[in-house]
């Protein structure tokens, strides 16, 4: 970090899409999950007539892979948010690191920023 306002801002926007990218894993993951739960075997003397439907052990090596890539993401979230509250804590003005806390860290709106800190949006 260079020490200027602008890399701070491309830093913690970073901590934000990281948040993004672990809640659409974990919306991946629970769709995929669900999917699993949705399978079917093939009962005893039933023919089968096509091969398109996932095996089970697909499914399963699917979903391991899905869980990893999770924990990845979580621990690289935890990484930048961690740096991320290491810099905010440098900015002497309390107020404005409850701001950039509330906006960076736990992607707050605007307006909710502004309303549970009583501060006007005009």
């Amino acid at each position: 970090m260079d020490g200027s306002i602008e890399s701070l801002k491309v830093f913690l926007n970073s901590i934000r899409k990281q948040q993004e990218c672990v809640h659409s894993l974990e919306q991946s993951l629970e769709q995929m999950e669900c999917e699993a739960y949705s399978l079917k075997s093939v009962q005893l003397g039933d023919k089968v007539q096509s091969s398109h439907t996932s095996d089970l052990s697909d499914v399963v090596i699917k979903l391991e892979g899905f869980r990893a890539d999770l924990h990845d993401a979580y621990w690289k979230l935890i990484d930048l948010s961690s740096a991320g509250n290491a810099l905010i804590m440098h900015e002497p003005d309390g107020i404005l690191q409850a701001v950039l806390r509330r906006r960076y860290l736990l992607c707050q709106r605007w307006d909710d920023i502004a309303d549970c800190m009583h501060f006007s949006v005009d």
